[in-house]
């Protein structure tokens, strides 16, 4: 049991849990190592959301900065071809 718990404390839950044997009197510490365990998973799926939020929003600025780039070339255009070229003459 004290090997179990020196392993609990470093971290290494499949040692701790390797140790333990399914007797009431190992129950406390297979419960802690237990509950490492979820706190372990869950954390690492918060990472990994965490990374995949960040790479979609780096796909994201990939994408839409050439398109918004083109976007901004095309508006003036637009809006010159639709203008009466000796309308613009005479305001000038």
């Amino acid at each position: 049991m004290d090997y179990a718990t020196t392993a609990l404390e470093k971290d290494d839950l499949d040692l701790a849990g390797s140790l333990l044997q399914k007797t009431p009197e190992y129950q406390p510490l297979h419960g802690r190592v237990t509950a490492a365990r979820k706190q372990r998973l869950a954390q690492h799926k918060r990472q990994r959301l965490l990374a995949n939020t960040v790479r979609g929003l780096f796909l994201l600025v990939l994408l839409a900065a050439p398109l918004v780039t083109l976007l901004a070339s095309w508006i003036p255009t637009l809006f010159a071809v639709q203008q009466d070229p000796s309308e613009t003459l005479r305001e000038a």
